[in-house]
């Protein structure tokens, strides 16, 4: 009985049991690998050179929230297909539709469609990091506004904490741009 448990000790990741891992979305460069559970929550982001992941774990996050009448909701469904994420938010009635570009040096990201009747704002790229945006840190990353309507609140410079670009105001299409990798090219 005990070899059987040990088998079974051995044989579970707990890393696959959370959130669903089996149903990930995964979005990736050159540099970077950031995942996303079915039910919108953040599962890694994951510097693909040293296999590190920054991704915060002391509390769940969702990959992005609507506001719709002074409420805020956090995603709870993901789905990738055909270079575009959908996010959905229970609650809200609301759907944002992103068209995913992964490029060898960032990924861009564009809002195609938002659906729902009163939605104020959106809020994507909410992923809290262990980084803290200091140039001696092996790996950075921002977000960068591409047009002048889309708000990102850190400056373009690695990021501490969260990246987050938004809120963007409601049907209007915003473009930002997750940029990530070394912070140090070696010769």
């Amino acid at each position: 009985m005990k070899a059987v448990l040990l088998l079974l000790g051995l044989l579970w990741d707990p890393s696959t049991a959370r959130l669903g891992q089996q149903d990930a979305i995964v979005i990736e460069n050159t540099h970077l690998r950031y995942t996303i559970s079915a039910d919108g929550q953040n599962l890694a982001f994951v510097d693909r050179a040293t296999g590190i992941d920054y991704l915060k774990y002391d509390a769940p996050s969702a990959c992005a929230s609507v506001r719709c009448g002074g409420v805020e909701y956090p995603a709870t469904s993901a789905r990738f297909a055909d270079g575009r994420l959908t996010l959905e938010f229970a609650g809200a009635e609301a759907k944002v539709f992103l068209r995913v570009t992964p490029r060898d040096a960032y990924i861009q990201l564009a809002v195609d469609a938002i659906s729902g009747d009163n939605v104020d704002s959106i809020v994507f790229l909410n992923i809290p990091l262990t980084l803290q945006g200091r140039q001696a840190e092996p790996f950075g990353c921002c977000a960068l506004s591409l047009n002048l309507i889309t708000r990102v609140d850190q400056l373009p410079a690695p990021s501490s904490g969260s990246l987050f670009p938004g809120p963007a105001p409601g049907i209007t299409p915003t473009t930002p741009l997750l940029r990530a990798g070394p912070t140090a090219v070696s010769p």
